[in-house]
């Protein structure tokens, strides 16, 4: 089996055929493809795992759609940047290649319904610019949705690696569900993965504060949990939803560019909580890899901590309006905290982030 690598303008017009596995997965590449690559080999290792994957990337300037290529033909192998046994184990040896590839322009998304490719496993959309986290996903969504016997979409991000029963797990409590479906897997840190990074998130509407559920407590724990686990909101590293949630609710909002789309899509739903958790279905983690988001606040970037405070305000007024105002009285104690980190420019980057926020301003960072 040869790997293809022609860019498909058409989407494959001609010889499709097959029934296409019942969940495919969308992963996000951006100047990564170290990252994507390691993801990628946990991906097809998975157990029962024999479905489609779609890397959209936003623009790389590293060569990253290149070395996915060469990465799928088998000519040349990654090592895991974590020499923890649990994260080595879902990288070496590699899965077996060649892994069948193809190239697509995303004009052809809009222009052709033909369903997928049974052959291909992995697609690769050139984007040719940084569209961001959703806008790139729905661009997944709008490839898989193509197949009518598709009815799972897992997104992952580029830095997360699932352990290999991870889809055996999420699939198996998503089948317990009736109607739309938002579910997520637990996150373990790459680095340390016997500490959770999080089982989900709570969120608060008039605050705009959001937390991560069991952060820091050790994975053992989990075993303690029910299958499900209702949390306020799936981390969006490691998410599910069902074609039912995508027809109902819409794809992902492309207003924040960056952060809280998955808080957004769980408040479509209702309150009260409606999304869950699966504690058996284990990824782990790096967090913030493309991004320097980080979960430390005195390393994370001042582009992360920009769409981070901007969207908080944005979400809240897409809420209600008491939500937005209760979230913009409180906004002032957050910019006063960065005075007190003494970093350079970090005051002033929230200064304006708080303007674009309350002025409405969405989509990517204004210079």
């Amino acid at each position: 089996m040869a790997t293809r690598m022609e860019v498909d303008p058409a989407l494959n017009r001609a010889g499709l055929s097959g029934p296409a596995a019942p969940l495919g997965i969308v992963t996000v590449n951006w100047n990564g493809w170290q990252d994507t690559i390691e993801c990628l080999e946990a991906i097809f290792r998975m157990q029962g795992f024999l479905g489609h994957v779609v890397v959209v990337d936003n623009g790389s300037q590293d060569g990253s759609i290149e070395m996915l290529i060469a990465w799928a033909m088998g000519e040349f192998c990654v090592v895991p940047q974590s020499r923890q046994p649990e994260i080595e184990r879902l990288v070496i040896p590699p899965v077996t290649k060649p892994i069948t590839a193809r190239i697509l322009d995303p004009l052809s998304l809009l222009t052709h319904r033909d369903s997928l490719d049974s052959t291909c496993r992995l697609f690769i959309i050139r984007v040719g610019q940084n569209l961001g986290f959703a806008a790139a996903n729905n661009l997944g969504i709008k490839l898989l949705l193509k197949s009518s016997s598709i009815d799972l979409i897992w997104f992952i991000n580029n830095d997360a690696l699932p352990r290999e029963d991870a889809f055996m797990e999420i699939t198996s409590a998503a089948s317990l569900a009736d109607g739309p479906l938002l579910c997520g897997s637990v996150l373990l840190e790459y680095t340390e993965p016997m500490t959770i990074q999080a089982l989900g998130g709570r969120y608060s509407v008039y605050s705009g504060v959001s937390t991560h559920i069991m952060a820091g407590m050790r994975a053992n724990s989990l075993m303690k949990l029910e299958q499900r686990v209702m949390v306020d909101y799936p981390v969006g590293a490691a998410m599910l939803v069902n074609r039912s949630f995508i027809t109902k609710y819409g794809p992902m909002c492309e207003e924040y560019f960056l952060y809280f789309e998955e808080i957004d899509w769980a408040l479509r739903m209702s309150r009260p909580r409606t999304a869950f958790a699966v504690p058996r279905s284990i990824v782990f983690h790096k967090g913030g890899a493309a991004t320097a988001a980080g979960r430390n606040r005195s390393t994370r970037s001042l582009l992360a901590d920009y769409y981070m405070l901007r969207n908080r305000l944005l979400l809240a007024r897409r809420v209600s309006l008491a939500a937005f105002i209760s979230c913009a009285m409180l906004t002032p104690v957050m910019v006063v905290r960065r005075i007190f980190r003494k970093r350079k420019g970090l005051v002033f980057n929230a200064v304006n982030a708080v303007k674009d926020g309350l002025l409405g301003h969405s989509g990517i960072r204004l210079k």
